[in-house]
């Protein structure tokens, strides 16, 4: 006898604690088994409560995809969260760089003070002007 309720006893302790998991599954199943008592048990107008159970069952579906909807946008929106800071964090020198009044040179990857158009036109032709002579040098 007493093997019979240790058997039992893991299953109502296991349907308990699907109950404490899950509130809103729980409410859903008691009101599909509320109907199914009016109808079956107590014999009441079988059309009225068959409708009402298919509006709890949908009610049901609606509410299991929006749990997964509201957990896909929750864990979008932490990813999102994450490549923002990770982005914020890889741009510090440069926003650093820019608040000073310089400008980030990608290829050197340091600050240099900002220049003018015609100061860049000239830093070029002097870069130019180097290898030029470079050129020369290496081909005589």
């Amino acid at each position: 006898m007493s093997d019979e309720s240790n058997s039992a006893s893991p299953l109502w302790k296991r349907f308990l604690l699907g109950c404490l998991k899950s509130p809103v599954n729980t409410i859903f199943a008691a009101a599909l088994l509320y109907g199914a008592f009016y109808i079956y048990v107590l014999g009441n107008d079988a059309f009225y409560y068959k409708m009402l159970m298919l509006g709890v069952v949908l009610l049901w579906m609606l509410w299991i995809v929006a749990k997964y909807a509201l957990t896909l946008i929750l864990i979008l929106s932490l990813l999102g969260i994450g490549a923002y800071l990770y982005y914020d964090y890889s741009r510090q020198e440069i926003v650093k760089c820019e608040e000073s009044g310089g400008h980030w040179n990608k290829k050197t990857k340091k600050c240099e003070e900002k220049r003018g158009f015609w100061q860049q036109v000239e830093s070029m032709w002097q870069d130019y002007r180097a290898k030029a002579e470079l050129l020369n040098k290496v081909s005589k």
